[in-house]
């Protein structure tokens, strides 16, 4: 048990610099572009963004695959002990997925917001999707509150 809980530190600590890194370079071009009122794109200034969101998207592939490897395993009657990990639900997966989308649209509203003057994008839209995620993540956290909670009634036969 100790080794899984510190291989899983060790690619946490790994992920974890160039996420950093590229949240920092990202400010820094920020700041640059409205300081010094640089004519750069805002599409090539959210490029460290998107690079931080593919980062987070490969974990999710991982687990998309290791989920459907552990489901073809069941249908077969095998043992999903042959996993080097558990596989995460569907529901989580599919959660993640639609976490990333919804981030990735809401920066590109953004992007074409302040791009092109002539795009008349209400507020509103752009942060939709946020709202969305925002609504996902508290409908998620009352679930698991309620399932710590409130334990469901014992079957006794």
């Amino acid at each position: 048990y100790q080794r899984r809980v510190r291989a899983t530190m060790v690619k946490i600590r790994a992920c974890v610099p160039p996420v950093v890194m590229l949240q920092e370079i990202f400010l820094i071009l920020l700041c640059t572009k409205v300081d010094k009122g640089k004519d750069w794109n805002w599409f090539l200034l959210f490029i460290p963004i998107w690079l931080t969101d593919f980062l987070l998207f490969l974990p999710a592939c991982f687990e998309t695959s290791l989920a459907i490897r552990a489901s073809r395993l069941a249908r077969r009657g095998e043992s999903i002990l042959q996993l080097e990990s558990k596989p995460k639900s569907v529901k989580f997966i599919v959660f993640y997925f639609l976490f990333i989308a919804c981030k990735v649209t809401a920066e590109v509203l953004m992007c074409t917001k302040y791009q092109y003057e002539m795009a008349n994008l209400k507020y509103y839209y752009i942060f939709l999707p946020i709202i969305l995620i925002l609504l996902g993540l508290f409908i998620s956290s009352v679930v698991i509150t309620y399932r710590s909670v409130v334990k469901p009634p014992s079957v006794t036969r």
